[in-house]
């Protein structure tokens, strides 16, 4: 047991120094030269030349396309955005009934029920949407959405 808390310890010391040196730019500090060590002899640090600036103005190498002024943003959200928009607003129906998350999302890819561990007689669903699943509880006539989690 000791052993094994040991290395657990000694993992962990060594991930932090590793994450506490990788984000160093400085070079690391060499240690002092002793009495006994003879001074090495340094070479001047080379001069960088200073960049040269032109009077002509730079060019681009892609011509800039314009939007014409017509109130019109591009589409810039990536291919799943429908995807996350639609799982942020099944999010905000926990609590609520299935019925209205359907109507507003619509009908999920697939479902499974089971026998309900909180409900004597009522069923646990699972359904299946693209990129999420809606968990839920069956009892009666009402089904109600218990948790919404990214698949």
């Amino acid at each position: 047991m000791r052993r094994n808390l040991f290395v657990v310890i000694l993992c962990l010391v060594c991930a932090l120094l590793l994450c506490a040196c990788s984000g160093s730019s400085a070079p690391a500090a060499s240690p002092a030269p002793t009495a006994s060590e003879a001074p090495a002899e340094t070479a001047p640090p080379e001069e960088t030349p200073a960049p040269v600036e032109s009077a002509e103005p730079a060019e681009s190498a892609a011509p800039v396309a314009t939007l014409p002024d017509a109130g019109l943003v591009p589409d810039t959200e990536p291919e799943n955005a429908a995807e996350a928009s639609l799982f942020e607003l099944a999010k905000g129906y926990v609590d609520k009934p299935l019925a209205e998350l359907q109507e507003e999302i619509g009908e999920p890819l697939s479902s499974a029920y089971v026998s309900s561990c909180l409900i004597p007689g009522g069923q646990d669903g699972e359904l299946q949407y693209d990129g999420f699943i809606v968990s839920t509880v069956k009892s009666g006539d009402s089904e109600t959405v218990l948790d919404v989690r990214e698949d």
